[in-house]
């Protein structure tokens, strides 16, 4: 097997049989590191998978785990975490061929003692985007590994929920809906 699309097939088989085993059905995915590849999108549908997180649209991040730019753009990458450079990232679910596209907005990197002076930025930040979100009846697809909250647990939980109290508000504000990558599944219009 040295075809990367007979890899990625064996990988479907084997995570829908492990569902298969633990009365599961997967219906979403994220691809490793990001890296979503046009020919392998087809093959999602014919697994049962009906919704993927696409890149944001941004030059910076289209191309997922893999920076442009080399050093200068994974620096500019990392400022835009603190700093809106490249935008809010809001964005729409996408249905093409019966696979829904529910493009990432901005991960949540994990608290960092090094950076804590920095914080309120991090935080105005992401709760602005939330707000555009909200606002325009856009998608903000926030998304972290739940390993990167293991150290400084109670710094990263402090923060996790100053973003769900402002949702909170949006909520009641604007009607913003907190969804699953899932709850996109058999979406018929964007």
């Amino acid at each position: 097997m040295s075809n990367p699309g007979e890899h990625f097939v064996a990988d479907l088989k084997t995570a829908n049989q492990i569902a298969l085993d633990l009365g599961v059905q997967f219906r979403s995915l994220v691809f490793p590191r990001n890296q979503v590849l046009d020919e392998f999108l087809p093959l999602l549908t014919k697994f049962g998978i009906q919704v993927y997180r696409g890149n944001p649209r941004h030059w910076l991040y289209r191309d997922g785990h893999t920076t442009p730019g080399g050093i200068a753009g994974r620096a500019m990458r990392f400022a835009d975490s603190w700093i809106p450079m490249t935008g809010a990232h809001i964005s729409y679910a996408e249905v093409v061929n019966g696979l829904t596209n529910v493009p990432a907005s901005l991960f949540l990197r994990p608290w960092a003692r090094r950076l804590s002076a920095f914080e309120p930025l991090r935080l105005i930040r992401l709760k602005q985007a939330m707000t555009m979100a909200a606002r325009s009846g856009g998608i903000f697809h926030l998304w972290w590994h739940p390993h990167n909250f293991g150290v400084n647990l109670e710094q990263n939980l402090i923060v996790l929920e100053l973003l769900l109290q402002h949702y909170q508000t949006l909520e009641v504000l604007y009607g913003m809906r907190s969804s699953s990558m899932g709850d996109f599944a058999q979406m018929e219009t964007v």
